[in-house]
């Protein structure tokens, strides 16, 4: 077989030229696959800060030790407490406190700005001969609920 040389030149220069825009179009997008990704790691980080920090607060606040806060959505700020008091007082107080700690809630929280929906609940678990019952009472508050 025999390679005209004047054509043997140019080609080869056309692939190396098109071997290089593609290692560099996948560098670049690497590159931009990695700032998103790093950005996206420092928005939850900090938000999983904002939740630490709120969680705290109710634990000091309402001196509850065991309290779950999660974020639903995006939009859902849901507070959970376990084995308090809380869920053995009569409803028209378990509806005063869980409002109450919305609010706290509403007024502390950093990203409180994206939350329309406060959602409360007491949690009653025990643990007997290796069953474990479950009693759960939930409050949902909006916006307008926590307006004084």
């Amino acid at each position: 077989m025999h390679i005209n040389r004047r054509l043997a030149l140019p080609l080869i220069a056309a692939v190396i030229i098109f071997i290089c825009l593609g290692a560099g179009a996948v560098a670049l997008y690497r590159a931009l696959i990695a700032a998103n990704f790093g950005q996206t790691v420092k928005d939850t980080a900090a938000q999983f800060d904002q939740m630490f920090a709120l969680r705290t607060s109710i634990q000091e606040e309402f001196e509850a030790e065991d309290v779950g806060i999660q974020v639903l959505n995006g939009n859902v700020l849901v507070i959970t407490l376990t084995n308090t008091p809380y869920m053995d007082s009569p409803t028209a107080h378990q509806r005063e406190t869980a409002l109450e700690i919305a609010r706290f809630a509403h007024d502390s929280f950093e990203g409180a700005s994206q939350i329309e929906t406060y959602q409360v609940s007491f949690v009653k678990q025990r643990t007997i001969l290796g069953f474990t019952a479950f009693g759960r009472l939930n409050f949902q508050f909006t916006e307008s609920d926590l307006e004084p």
